[in-house]
């Protein structure tokens, strides 16, 4: 099989290190597994361009090293082309990778690629746009919106500037309004943050999946916060432990109608890291399998019980 390989090297880690031997590293042990290997590592501002060509050339996998939003961008021209996509996880996140179980240690990731297999991976779109991870509206994209009024070159800068974002917002949580419509009926809330994710969280760690190919979204919302209770989350959601935060409220769903009569007032959304205006009306589905992806084996294992279980 033929791989080609794009570093994105304004991502957060690959800002700190060589690509020449990060795609030396890559050569060496794709090679022994038997795949055909091109790469070469480009500036954030002609990532698209490169990963353009990658897409449209004779290879069977497109192995990108970003963080999340590259990632992103890579799944959705992937899917469009009928291209596996491989995560080689340099961002700062890295959260879809996370759920892929692909270790963060890059020769170890790299390792775990090799030796992998590919799986059918759930994807999402909202009104159309295709997502890997999620779409949220609230604190967690006017706090991307604050901190990205701040400069950093680095991962530590940025996680920085997170911080100095977080304790601005901390005094006066947003609040959006929102009317939510899936299967089990219609709600209209006050609320201070909203996510759909792209298969339902997991347990015990940051929020992202542990199952890649459950075909479901998982909606979460949390009402209106005061200091305290968006302090309790904010620690909650760091630690893994916000599943048991009462403030939160988890809903199971394939599709998922968001209206926003306030959008205009309400500001930003945020999709994989992105930042976008907020539409009036999003509509939110899964498409079960939608992306092929270059695995570890341990993810591929869980794929394969779910199969069972289906059948």
């Amino acid at each position: 099989m033929k791989l080609a390989a794009i570093l994105n090297s304004g991502s957060g880690t690959l800002k700190t290190l060589e690509p020449s031997e990060l795609l030396e590293a890559i050569d060496t042990q794709f090679t022994q597994a038997g795949y055909s290997v091109t790469g070469f590592a480009t500036s954030g501002e002609y990532f698209q361009e490169r990963l353009d060509e990658a897409v449209n050339s004779d290879a069977d996998i497109v192995l990108v090293g970003g963080g999340d939003g590259s990632i992103s961008a890579a799944a959705a021209r992937c899917s469009e082309k009928g291209k596996t996509l491989a995560v080689l996880p340099a961002g700062t996140m890295n959260l879809f990778a996370r759920g892929l179980r692909i270790p963060l240690d890059l020769d170890e990731a790299i390792q775990a690629l090799a030796g992998g297999r590919l799986i059918p991976c759930d994807m999402a779109t909202a009104n159309g746009r295709p997502f890997i991870h999620q779409f949220s509206v609230g604190m967690h994209p006017q706090l991307v919106e604050e901190r990205n009024q701040y400069n950093f070159d680095s991962r530590l800068a940025k996680i920085f500037a997170s911080f100095r974002a977080f304790t601005s917002q901390v005094a006066n949580p947003p609040t959006v309004r929102t009317i939510i419509k899936t299967a089990s009926g219609e709600r209209d809330e006050l609320l201070s943050n909203l996510s759909v994710s792209n298969n339902p969280y997991g347990d015990g760690h940051l929020p992202y999946f542990d199952n890649p190919c459950t075909g479901k979204l998982g909606v979460y919302t949390a009402g209106v916060l005061d200091v305290a209770s968006y302090l309790s989350l904010a620690t909650d959601l760091a630690a893994g432990s916000w599943r048991s935060n009462s403030d939160i409220q988890e809903e199971i769903a394939v599709k998922v109608e968001l209206e926003f009569p306030e959008a205009e007032e309400s500001g930003v959304a945020l999709i994989d890291g992105e930042l976008l205006d907020l539409e009036s009306h999003v509509t939110i589905e899964a498409h079960p399998g939608a992306l092929t992806v270059l695995a570890p084996q341990e993810t591929a294992d869980i794929c394969d019980d779910v199969s069972l279980l289906a059948s």
